[in-house]
């Protein structure tokens, strides 16, 4: 089993990847901040927020997947998780929650799929190595 440690891998160097799909990659990279001015609405990323983790930059905030509450009595108070969708705005030193850090490749279909939904699915699509 993979272990997971919140401490940084220059701090733990045995923390491994916490995704076994990820351990086919020799090398791990570094990645900084993408800059707001880089960022391209209706894309992925891949970063560190309040809610989620990945979220879809709509040109003001990060749109993100993450557990919000609804109540279900008030007497006693009573509320049940659910998920939602959440704004999370960019991150900068005095402001927001999301921290963008890389694109999500979505790949290129090699082999459309069959049927009436060719241009919609795939039999096989081709990544950027990592």
């Amino acid at each position: 089993m993979l272990s997971f440690s919140h401490e940084s891998a220059a701090q733990n160097k045995k923390c491994g990847p916490i995704d076994p799909y990820l351990s086919n990659s020799k090398t791990m990279t570094d990645a900084v901040q993408i800059p707001l001015s880089e960022l391209q609405i209706g894309r992925w990323y891949v970063g560190r927020g309040r809610n989620s983790n990945v979220g879809l930059w709509d040109g003001e905030n990060f749109l993100v997947v993450g557990k919000g509450g609804i109540m279900v009595s008030r007497a006693p108070t009573v509320w049940e998780k659910i998920w939602k969708l959440k704004r999370e705005p960019y991150f900068t030193k005095t402001e927001g929650c999301f921290q963008p850090f890389k694109l999500v490749d979505e790949g290129i279909v090699t082999e459309p799929a069959d049927g009436p939904d060719s241009l919609r699915y795939a039999k096989s699509i081709q990544f950027s190595p990592l």
